[in-house]
């Protein structure tokens, strides 16, 4: 088995040409061993499944992309062009925990098969008994509860530490950070004093990424998730467009990074918002 940094490689059912037990154990650990939120699956990575999936010959060949959801808007694009297409005796996996990052156009092209599904009046109920039918002191309404289930993908374990999470109650002020850097009327460094005393650095990039899904799916033309915030009124008057949103999430994905190599927390957080500015 071929295994590329990023994207799990095709395995060939015909080939004689699969590498030692020892190497590939090898490399399936050190696969493994990568954080799914350091992981970013980008155009060229898909690029190079191209040779292997339209190679002639006869055989079944199968192709695996875990975390499908780090797909960069590029990837997912390219990928697009060969699910449109599908070659005889080639099977394409896309495995992901949050499917709902997926993009819809990828999403509409592909079987999509949920494991271990939950009822959604069940979630209900242990998602309101869980939080005691109250998220930060305060009461919680049915929607609440659903819209926490639907971020979640379904899982109520998930929806109840999403919303004990500490940014969770900071996505509206996150809204308003991002609309007064943009216009000016408040600069970098004041935001990222100010936010520096809200959340850790760590947490700030969970609210980011959450509240840039949503943007995106609202600039694709689909409706927010988070009904709570009226995120789509704040974009009616502007919206950013795809090559900006990319440069944010991979700011965010390097921001990550950095982190694991001991940079200070508040120097990430002037860079955070300085790229914010700019989105």
């Amino acid at each position: 088995m071929q295994v590329l940094p990023i994207v799990s490689m095709p395995i060939n059912a015909d080939s004689d040409t699969l590498q030692d037990k020892s190497s590939s154990a090898k490399d399936k650990k050190a696969t493994k061993s990568t954080s799914n939120s350091a992981i970013k699956i980008k155009v060229d990575d898909i690029r190079a499944l191209q040779p292997f999936i339209y190679q002639g010959g006869q055989g079944m060949r199968i192709c695996v992309l875990d975390h499908a959801e780090q797909m960069t808007v590029a990837a997912a694009n390219a990928l697009l062009k060969t699910l449109e297409e599908p070659q005889a005796q080639v099977h394409l996996f896309l495995i992901s925990d949050t499917p709902a990052q997926l993009l819809p156009t990828i999403k509409s092209r592909v079987q999509q098969l949920a494991l271990q599904t939950i009822e959604p009046a069940v979630a209900i109920d242990y998602v309101t008994k869980a939080l005691g039918h109250t998220i930060n002191r305060e009461a919680v309404s049915k929607m609440a509860i659903e819209q926490l289930i639907q971020l979640a993908n379904g899982a109520p374990l998930a929806a109840v530490a999403l919303a004990q999470a500490p940014w969770y109650s900071k996505r509206a002020l996150w809204l308003t950070t991002w609309q007064a850097l943009r216009s000016g009327k408040r600069s970098s460094v004041a935001a990222s004093d100010y936010w520096q005393k809200q959340l850790s650095i760590k947490e700030f990039i969970q609210l980011s990424e959450r509240m840039l899904l949503d943007i995106k799916r609202i600039c694709l033309g689909l409706n927010e998730l988070q009904t709570d915030i009226n995120l789509s009124e704040a974009l009616a008057s502007y919206q950013p467009d795809a090559l900006n949103l990319e440069v944010f999430g991979d700011s965010l994905q390097q921001t990550k990074v950095a982190l694991q190599q001991n940079v200070q927390e508040k120097f990430a957080y002037d860079k955070l918002m300085q790229e914010l500015a700019c989105l």
